[in-house]
C-alpha cells in the first residue's frame, strides 16, 4: 500500500521511524485514553485512505512474550554489564548478536556464577568469533510477535567440575 504513495511512502516512513518508538507511544495514547490513532493518507482527489488504525487489541502485539520452555543454548559472551547483568552473547554458528540477561537479581547471584560470564568474556575479546569459548546455557527465549528472538532468560550455565 505504501509503494501506491511513492515520495510520499518515504517522508511517512522518515517520520515515523524518526519518533523515539513512536509505534509505542501512539499504543500509549490507545492504552490511557481509549481511543485509536488512525494513520491515513489524502489522495489528490480529496478521498482518504486509512493505512493503520491502532487500537487496543493490536496493543498485545507490541509486548514480547516470554517462552516456558527451557532450551539448551551454546553461546559466547560479547559483552556484559556487571552491575546490571545484561550483556549480549553469540549463539554458536550464528553472526548476530542477542541480548541477555538472568531470571534472578544479578546482586543476589553467586560470585562463582558471575565469573563464569565475565571470564569468558575476556576469554572471547580480541579473537574471531570463530575461535569463541562458548558456554552452555539453560535459558528461555524471548519473542517479538513475528516470533523473532530478542533476548535470552539465562536460567543456568554448566561449570566444569
Amino acid at each position: 500500500m505504501l509503494t501506491k504513495m511513492g515520495d510520499d511512502a518515504e517522508e511517512l516512513t522518515k517520520q515515523l521511524r524518526c519518533q523515539k518508538n513512536g509505534l509505542k507511544t501512539m499504543h500509549e495514547i490507545c492504552d490511557k485514553f481509549g481511543y485509536p490513532v488512525t494513520i491515513s493518507y489524502k489522495k489528490t482527489n480529496g478521498d482518504r485512505l486509512e493505512l493503520i488504525r491502532i487500537d487496543r487489541s493490536t496493543i498485545t502485539n507490541m509486548v514480547p512474550k516470554v517462552g516456558k520452555e527451557e532450551k539448551t543454548i551454546f553461546a559466547g559472551i560479547t559483552r556484559f554489564n556487571i552491575h546490571t547483568g545484561n550483556g549480549r552473547l553469540l549463539l554458536k554458528g550464528d553472526e548476530e548478536t542477542v541480548s541477555f540477561g538472568f531470571g534472578l537479581k544479578f546482586k543476589d547471584m553467586a560470585h562463582k556464577i558471575k565469573k563464569v560470564f565475565t571470564e569468558n568474556l575476556n576469554l572471547n575479546n580480541g579473537v574471531s568469533s570463530e575461535s569463541y569459548i562458548n558456554l552452555k546455557l539453560v535459558v528461555n527465549e524471548v519473542q517479538r510477535n513475528d516470533g523473532a528472538i530478542i533476548k535470552y532468560i539465562v536460567r543456568a550455565v554448566y561449570i566444569d567440575a
